[in-house]
């Protein structure tokens, strides 16, 4: 693996190079009461398309929905937002819905905690025709899946773990899996991201007492969707185990990823090392019942799989910077390769650049650099970017890498956005 590091000084506008973003807003959340706002609901409300939430450290107990705008909302320093246990209807810790086509929600840096049992997701994305970023995020959930992507036409999720615990029974208790991820009628583009499925059943004030074992949930669960992930994990869970009287019976694995066809189209995955993993059969009393069944790595009930291996190439860069500071990024890739650096004004959908899509704007793409990969140091690259009018002064600038081997393959990195404030 080779390194080189570059510097990008965010300082004034090389010479033709496009503007790298409109007026930008900056909004504050604190719970101690430093920020605009201490309720990242209030912030949502407030800002207006394209605006940045900064959230600072500390515990947000609220249920946040964003409509119709596209926002970047970062947790630069580690912010919390959660939903506690609750017996009645309850909306998911973060709802995004409605995105327009022309617009980008980012949510970056944020931990997202869910313990309801009456939610349809922990993070719950649906009917966006804009492009949703999830990047460097952690999701934690009991009672529902970690995250429920639906009928959205771009969703990059990228260095992000999604996480389900347990999930609820149904009204009768019979248990169910809960998937780290569910996928439906979408497209979703995953770089280094870890799926993981739930491990047993919630059993809660005002939840039914569970009735058989909890079977594991699959890592990653994709219905009628297309979906390219490159790096990461996704992992079934293992059964659990039920004491019915003096039977201790077992339940099914989890399956690594699963597919299946719910008649809107048929799911397609691209699989490009990204590890795989059943999860083991809950333990059995043999006299009792039939064994459980392990879960498997791929289950393709209802589509194709295109599992592909190849040499890690990647971007590193940090999620946030402030103005006018200079910063490393990290092209990891082969001895023989070209890395091509991108920048843009705003990630888009569909722009391709040597036949991958890249999530960014070709209006206002700037090829920072093509630097053919060879052992010998470090590349320093000084890249300028304009300043804002106005105070506070924000930039919101996608960085994704393209990477050309000796034999005409290629690859993209991930793709990250870049916060300055």
């Amino acid at each position: 693996m080779i390194r080189h590091a570059f510097v990008i000084a965010l300082l004034a506008l090389a010479p033709g190079a496009p503007a790298v973003a409109a007026q930008t807003d900056l909004w504050t959340v604190n719970v101690d009461g430093s920020g605009d706002f201490t309720s990242v609901q209030a912030a949502v409300d407030a800002a207006a398309p394209g605006d940045v939430v900064l959230i600072a450290q500390g515990v947000y107990i609220e249920s946040v929905v964003v409509s119709g705008k596209g926002l970047t909302l970062m947790a630069p320093t580690g912010g919390l937002l959660m939903t506690t246990f609750a017996l009645g209807p309850a909306e998911p810790s973060l709802h995004v819905r409605d995105l327009p086509a022309d617009q980008v929600f980012v949510l970056d840096g944020l931990t997202v905690f869910n313990g309801n049992a009456h939610t349809s997701a922990d993070l719950l994305i649906e009917d966006c025709d804009g492009a949703v970023w999830l990047q460097d995020v952690f999701a934690d959930s009991y009672g529902a899946p970690s995250l429920r992507v639906t009928g959205s036409a771009s969703v990059v999720i990228a260095d992000t773990m999604l996480q389900t615990n347990l999930v609820s029974p149904l009204p009768d208790g019979t248990p169910v899996p809960g998937p780290g991820a569910v996928l439906e009628n979408s497209t979703v583009y995953s770089y280094e991201s870890d799926y993981s499925g739930s491990h047993g059943a919630l059993q809660a004030l005002g939840v039914p007492t569970i009735t058989g074992p909890a079977p594991g949930g699959p890592g990653m669960f994709v219905l009628d969707s297309v979906v390219h992930a490159s790096g990461g994990f996704a992992g079934g869970s293992n059964g659990g185990t039920f004491i019915d009287g003096e039977c201790q019976v077992g339940g099914d694995g989890g399956d690594g990823v699963l597919l299946a066809a719910g008649g809107l189209g048929t799911s397609a995955v691209v699989l490009r090392d990204v590890g795989v993993s059943g999860g083991s059969a809950g333990i059995l009393d043999p006299k009792c019942a039939p064994p459980a069944a392990d879960g498997v790595p791929i289950n393709a009930l209802g589509g194709t799989v295109d599992v592909q291996t190849m040499p890690s190439r990647s971007l590193d860069l940090p999620g946030s910077a402030q103005f006018g500071q200079s910063f490393p990024i990290e092209v990891d890739g082969e001895l023989g390769d070209t890395a091509w650096l991108f920048t843009a004004a705003a990630p888009m959908i569909g722009t391709q650049v040597a036949g991958l899509d890249l999530h960014l704007d070709l209006a206002s793409l700037t090829m920072v650099y093509a630097l053919p990969l060879s052992p010998w140091g470090d590349l320093t690259l000084n890249v300028t970017v304009a300043p804002l009018p106005g105070a506070p002064e924000v930039v919101q600038l996608p960085i994704q890498a393209v990477f050309l081997d000796t034999v005409g393959g290629r690859q993209e990195s991930a793709p990250t956005m870049l916060v300055l404030h």
